[in-house]
């Protein structure tokens, strides 16, 4: 059992095969993909009213711009971050997928093979802490004294907006040096 979905699509972003991992995950049966357009087979959003490739979002679409890519320059792309809506289940779900697109050649002709990460959990933790950061720099930017962060070597990590209020210095760049110069022993 392979944990990430694998597909191969032609040039036309029809899909010419599907491991159980993208089926599973998507529950939809191999029947219902093999031979459909990529939006189509993985029931994209944008596809539903006028099928893949057809609606006006297909033309943003960054998956299929990938695999254009890929076909007209034979190079692999690793490591691109897409968040695509599918419908699953009958509902809409937004998924944050690592995709790898690899130019193969399958039964004869040229394709792209896709390799897909559901990092959907990964991304919801990584805004978790981004937000957690920027509540706890609000708050020591509004603390009513000056706040800082250095690294052992002495580089300056943070300073709150106090720092430059306080010491009476224009907001920019300052050393720890120049910020213990100002302090009390």
């Amino acid at each position: 059992f392979v944990p990430v979905g694998m597909f191969i699509v032609n040039k036309a972003s029809v899909i010419k095969e599907a491991n159980t991992a993208v089926l599973g995950r998507l529950k939809i049966g191999y029947s219902s993909v093999i031979n459909k357009r990529l939006g189509d087979g993985f029931q994209c959003l944008n596809s539903f009213a006028s099928g893949c490739g057809n609606s006006a979002s297909c033309e943003l679409c960054n998956v299929r711009k990938q695999i254009e890519q890929v076909f007209n320059s034979g190079i692999a792309c690793n490591d691109y971050i897409v968040k695509m809506t599918l419908i699953i289940n009958e509902k809409e779900v937004s998924l944050w997928l690592k995709m790898n697109f690899s130019p193969i050649i399958f039964s004869g002709e040229d394709h792209v093979m896709m390799v897909a990460e559901n990092i959907t959990e990964q991304k919801a933790r990584e805004e978790l802490l981004l937000n957690m950061r920027d509540f706890y720099v609000r708050i020591f930017d509004n603390f009513p004294a000056m706040i800082w962060q250095t690294k052992l070597n002495g580089n300056v990590v943070y300073l709150s907006k106090n720092v430059f209020d306080i010491l009476g210095i224009p907001n920019g760049k300052i050393t720890i040096t120049d910020l213990l110069s100002f302090i009390h022993p």
